[in-house]
């Protein structure tokens, strides 16, 4: 993580058990963007970063990933931050909401900052009811840890889930939910 981060002062790690570290960063500017700048990979599996330095490790529930995504081609009367927290708020927690896209962004989608629960399926749509009619929204997510694309579940592929023998032509997930990068 040391490269991914890049970080200006030290940077102490200690295990506190198997697959359980804190991580104590020298500088608030480190800290943000370690906690701010994510997904943070490794081996394609996630970090999940969430501690503030007093309680007690071992007692912190670790089901949230913080990640970006984009909802393609919003029409302009949702383009307004509580419409948009309204009909993504089945994805998770909406922490940010990004309707005029950053430098080196192009294209027909907001971009939102979510907390997913690890143990949820991935949102590959989402919806607005106007007048009796729902319209669907495409959801697609950025830098993404290993997810499975027949259950649509984080942490591990489809090889992986149940018997592993599974029709790659009925997946309900796939690299179609993954931003380009």
């Amino acid at each position: 993580m040391r490269s991914a981060w890049n970080p200006a002062k030290e940077v102490r790690w200690r295990q506190i058990e198997d697959n359980l570290f804190t991580v104590q960063f020298g500088c608030l500017g480190d800290w943000n963007i370690a906690m701010l700048n994510g997904p943070w990979l490794f081996r394609n599996q996630a970090l999940i970063l969430e501690y503030d330095g007093f309680t007690n490790p071992r007692s912190i529930k670790l089901d949230k990933i913080a990640v970006w995504a984009g909802v393609l081609k919003l029409p302009d009367n949702y383009l307004e931050e509580p419409v948009i927290k309204g009909m993504c708020r089945k994805m998770g927690k909406i922490t940010e909401v990004q309707i005029q896209l950053p430098a080196g962004y192009v294209g027909a989608f907001v971009r939102l900052r979510v907390d997913l629960d690890i143990n949820k399926k991935l949102e590959r749509f989402v919806s607005i009811t106007r007048a009796g009619k729902k319209d669907w929204y495409q959801v697609k997510y950025e830098n993404m840890p290993t997810f499975c694309n027949h259950c649509g579940l984080l942490g591990h592929w489809y090889e992986e889930c149940g018997t592993g023998e599974h029709d790659p032509m009925k997946f309900e997930w796939g690299d179609f939910i993954l931003a380009d990068e």
